[in-house]
């Protein structure tokens, strides 16, 4: 009986290291975008840096080309780490998706696509093909229509 019971608790215990871990990881992800975001708040700068990127990476003088390549570089670390939480089964799929539709909507514009094409074989093979199976899914938001991006 003693077996069973300590055998139901440690069930339990699991269960619930588990929540805690796929919480704290989806707090890790939080905040991780949160610092890069951060960089736009005290940079108002880089709100047009990113657009400009967007749009015509890599016809951009080389200062904001590479401003630019540093900000989706960031990003996709970002994503990268992402990718490591959700395979880990650390990071739910609901919050995974999200990040993935995201990072895969700035890849969808000309600059994204661009600078992707210039990277994709230096990330895992396991995030290029992430992306890009989500890319070929098609229907991801596009970001330069999107009106709080501004002018």
């Amino acid at each position: 009986m003693a077996v069973i019971v300590t055998i139901g608790y440690l069930a339990i215990q699991v269960r619930q290291n588990t929540a805690v871990l796929r919480a704290q990881s989806r707090q890790q992800v939080v905040q991780s975008y949160r610092e890069y975001m951060g960089h736009f708040i005290t940079d108002p700068t880089l709100n047009g840096v990113l657009l400009e990127g967007l749009r015509s990476y890599p016809a951009l003088d080389l200062v904001t080309r590479r401003r630019f390549y540093n900000l989706i570089s960031d990003l996709a670390l970002h994503f990268q780490s992402a990718v490591a939480l959700f395979e880990s089964r650390s990071l739910d799929e609901a919050t995974f998706n999200a990040y993935r539709d995201h990072f895969a909507s700035l890849l969808a514009t000309p600059g994204g696509a661009a600078f992707w094409e210039q990277v994709r074989l230096t990330y895992p093979h396991h995030v290029v093909a992430s992306v890009e199976e989500r890319l070929a899914l098609g229907s991801v938001p596009d970001v330069l229509a999107n009106p709080t991006w501004g002018e």
